[in-house]
């Protein structure tokens, strides 16, 4: 019986920095998914691109990055307008998802 216990005992210590480092590499594969891909306003899907023209009507697009969080696909989207710069979210059907002004004049 006392062998048992120390072989499971054993056991567990000697697979804990398994676990670990599997656990590890999910987190970092989770980091690197939502990772941004610079695109085009060309490579983006029709209701993203219609979505982003309303959102910058009168301003300048800066740049659009593709990332996947969570098993799902959005943009990011920076533009310039009026003298400041906005940062947006947009799902891949055109829903948006997040809005955030950027106020440059902090120095």
């Amino acid at each position: 019986m006392m062998k048992r216990v120390l072989l499971v005992s054993w056991l567990a210590v000697a697979t804990a920095p398994l676990v670990a480092g599997c656990s590890d590499l999910a987190g970092e594969e989770r980091r690197t998914e939502g990772s941004g891909e610079k695109v085009s306003v060309d490579q983006l899907p029709a209701p993203v691109k219609a979505a982003i023209e309303r959102e910058a009507a009168g301003g300048q697009i800066r740049e659009i990055s593709k990332g996947i969080e969570r098993g799902k696909t959005s943009y990011e989207v920076k533009i310039a307008k009026g003298g400041q710069e906005s940062t947006f979210r947009i799902a891949a059907d055109g829903t948006p998802l997040k809005q955030d002004q950027d106020d440059d004049d902090d120095d």
